[in-house]
């Protein structure tokens, strides 16, 4: 018996075998799969087929692939169009600094719009070009493709005006600064800046020389030289050399052209460092540390001797590896090897009983790596390499302090390095910030280290530091790199604090109020009332003005001290008689 077939996909008709009943067979002419059923309707027998197409939703399957992978395709395609977008869309908005302003009812908004206008409340907008960045609310980097800037803020050159809640308004950060390297004939073994700010003397120890670098020209203007040049203490119109294996300080005059004016000799020979108060307390004593010749010297041959160059006398009151000098000559700190674990321990003197040889600490402290530390402003801070310290006992003050601390020579300021910015804070307990500008260094001081790393300076006691000074819209900045002998400069619109208080002679006299009564001059300092019948003369090193040949008394409580007075200005003068046998000689 036979079983009709028919493809229900091609309309192939055949008989089958009825063994095939309820089987699945192949259409010989299409190839489809196709199942025999046998149907009994009563009387009549009839044979019915079903197809099944490539298995059950095979054709559905395929669909929703391909539409997956379509999906998927457009989906990658609009990720990558995104992302060249937001490429494009910073590059034209790198220079755009956006703020929301605040809700009033946002405490955390508030603070960050607040912390912005304090941040560039004193920095000048008038540089050319200015970088930018997108600030959000909450002081996220949120660079968009569009921004305008607030037309209060393009015609104000401070931050006093905020603006008001919904508003968003674009903020400058100043020009960068960029850090160039001063050509010098000779690597540059140390520095130090004149108290006016004016000049910057870099000592070529190898070359026995002395670039001196007039801040103000942008050039070196003159050239000492001297046998092997160290340490370098600028005081008043004065520069004082230490001459390393020399045993010599030689002492260098502004007024008359740099011209040597004396030496002076000490006991032991290798001076690696001079200090001495500032201002009008420097009296011409120098502090001065010596070292042997070992490795091991600085805690095994160190010696702190005092100096007075106005009588040329000398005495060794310590062993200690270094000793400075406060600002106003009342403290003196010792420090401990740098070359020992723990290193740089510090211990504070009284400076009379110091220099008498039998002084007991009056506090101590430090860390475990203490770096060299100096004082360049009255008071009790002392800065040293990227800390601040301060009080009694002496302590760290907390703060981001970055990888170098710049002192300002003309105002209680100081600058902190860091990689990618300098930023501007006023030395109180606070630190408060002033400012912040992005910077840039030559290269290879672009690897940061190579400026800041000072350890192995110090472990070779070459202690210097570096300096700034704000002359009227021009802050300079001198760095002596911690590698290669370079000295990097650079010069930004200035920083000042609102109210800057002057230092050099004018804060040293807000410390020091003159007598009632007295006339005081330019400087502060009381003006002498002449008389007749007392001898006396003034001191060369002492003084920037000319020599008078009349007679005064100083009137007021200080005539407690004539005495003392006047054994001081006797042998200023036998000194300047010799100094004037010198010169004719």
């Amino acid at each position: 018996m036979s079983i009709p077939f028919k493809c229900d996909a091609c309309t192939f008709q055949t008989r089958a075998k009825d063994r095939f009943s309820g089987k699945m067979v192949t259409c010989p002419k299409c190839g489809e799969q196709v199942q025999l059923i046998l149907k009994t309707d009563g009387t009549t027998s009839s044979v019915e087929t079903l197809m099944n197409h490539r298995q059950p939703g095979s054709q559905n399957k395929k669909k929703l692939w391909l539409v997956c992978s379509t999906s998927l395709v457009l989906i990658v395609a609009a990720i990558v169009v995104f992302s060249q977008y937001n490429k494009i869309d910073d590059k034209t908005s790198a220079n755009l600094v956006l703020i929301k302003a605040p809700n009033k009812n946002s405490r955390q908004k508030d603070n960050v719009l607040a912390a912005v206008q304090d941040e560039f409340t004193e920095l000048p907008l008038h540089a050319e070009e200015p970088s930018k960045v997108i600030v959000d609310e909450k002081g996220d980097d949120t660079s968009s493709k569009e921004g305008t800037v607030s037309p209060e803020l393009e015609k104000s050159n401070t931050r006093s005006s905020i603006p008001t809640p919904t508003t968003t308004v674009a903020v400058q950060l100043p020009e960068v600064v960029k850090f160039r390297k001063l050509p010098l004939d000779d690597l540059v073994t140390s520095m130090a800046m004149t108290e006016d700010g004016r000049f910057v003397l870099m000592s070529h120890q190898a070359s026995h020389q002395i670039s001196v670098y007039d801040v103000l020209a942008g050039e070196v203007t003159a050239t000492i030289s001297t046998k092997s040049p160290r340490s370098i203490l600028c005081r008043g119109k004065l520069a004082y050399i230490a001459n390393f294996g020399e045993s010599t300080v030689s002492i260098f005059s502004q007024d008359k052209g740099w011209k040597l004016l004396a030496q002076q000799l000490v006991a032991n020979k290798n001076i690696v460092h001079l200090s001495a108060p500032r201002g009008q307390f420097f009296k011409g004593e120098l502090v001065v540390t010596c070292h042997g010749d070992t490795r091991q010297a600085s805690y095994r041959d160190a010696h702190v001797s005092s100096l007075d160059t106005l009588t040329g006398k000398t005495k060794q009151i310590s062993k200690s590896s270094v000793a400075s000098v406060s600002y106003d000559g009342r403290t003196v700190i010792t420090q401990g090897s740098f070359n020992l674990s723990p290193s740089g321990g510090i211990s504070a003197f009284d400076y009379d009983e110091f220099l008498r040889g039998k002084a007991k600490p009056i506090f101590g402290g430090g860390i475990q790596q203490t770096p060299y530390v100096y004082q360049v402003y009255p008071g009790s801070y002392w800065l040293g390499g990227t800390i601040i310290f301060a009080g009694a006992p002496i302590a760290p003050l907390d703060g981001d302090l970055g990888k170098l601390i710049v002192p300002d020579l003309s105002q209680k300021v100081i600058y902190t390095l860091h990689k990618d910015v300098i930023r501007g804070h006023k030395l109180n307990t606070a630190l408060s910030e002033l400012g912040m500008r992005r910077v840039e260094y030559p290269d290879p001081f672009n690897e940061f280290d190579r400026v800041y790393h000072h350890l192995y300076r110090m472990r070779g006691y070459l202690l210097d530091h570096p300096v700034a000074y704000t002359h009227e819209d021009r802050l300079c900045i001198f760095v002596l790199c911690a590698k290669g002998g370079i000295v990097l400069a650079a010069e930004t619109p200035a920083m000042r604090t609102p109210k800057p208080t002057e230092l050099g002679a004018n804060l040293a006299d807000s410390q020091l109020k003159p007598p009632q009564g007295n006339s005081t001059t330019s400087e502060g300092s009381p003006t002498p009332q002449k008389t007749e019948g007392t001898s006396a003369s003034t001191n060369p090193l002492m003084t920037n003005q000319e020599n008078s040949s009349e007679n005064w008394t100083v009137p007021g409580s200080v005539d407690l001290l004539k005495p003392e007075i006047a054994k001081r200005l006797e042998a200023s003068r036998q000194f300047r008689e010799k100094l004037m046998f010198d010169e004719a000689v």
